[in-house]
């Protein structure tokens, strides 16, 4: 069995490949720029300026803050139309493998993020998604040998499976 390491996107990295056996094609999953990163540029800009009026050397340092701060991207597409995702890793517990294994699968079950706290959090779970347009995809990998194998693929998930997911994530916060 060959492994396969989870999607982990580098600072400056574009875009990442996804392979969906569903779809039997590869996804990729684009960076892009979402509202809150022009916030938050626009207000260091803003401190940066008005910093500069105190001390130069402050308020330039600050600017160019915010001049790398556009360097990076927050925001996800699987295509230039579609929604805007937000990416979302969670450790899982081992005991709690089979019941996300089997809604992945496509089981219509209650799945829960929280295990018996005796057990190890081997599993992680990689998340795309936007609650607006009710989307989410989902990829479940074990950490087994020091490295992270896939258990399932990537899964689109649609409206009220996709909720119910983004739901849990709330109330992990």
């Amino acid at each position: 069995m060959a492994v396969s390491k989870p999607c982990i996107l580098k600072p400056f990295q574009e875009s990442v490949r996804v392979f969906s056996a569903e779809a039997k094609q590869f996804s990729d999953f684009k960076r892009v720029y979402t509202h809150r990163d022009f916030v938050i540029f626009a207000i260091l800009l803003a401190v940066g300026i008005s910093a500069y009026f105190i001390s130069q050397g402050l308020g330039i340092t600050i600017a160019i803050c915010a001049l790398a701060r556009l360097a990076l991207k927050s925001g996800y597409k699987e295509s230039s139309n579609g929604p805007t995702l937000k990416r979302r890793k969670i450790d899982l517990t081992t005991a709690i493998r089979q019941e996300w294994k089997d809604y992945l699968g496509g089981r219509d079950i209650e799945i829960r993020i929280e295990g018996p706290q005796s057990e190890s959090g081997a599993l992680l779970l990689e998340l795309y998604y936007n609650k607006e347009a009710e989307v989410a995809y989902a990829q479940l990998y074990e950490f087994v040998n020091y490295s992270y194998e896939k258990v399932t693929e990537l899964t689109p998930l649609k409206g009220e499976r996709a909720l119910r997911i983004i739901k849990l994530l709330d109330t992990k916060k």
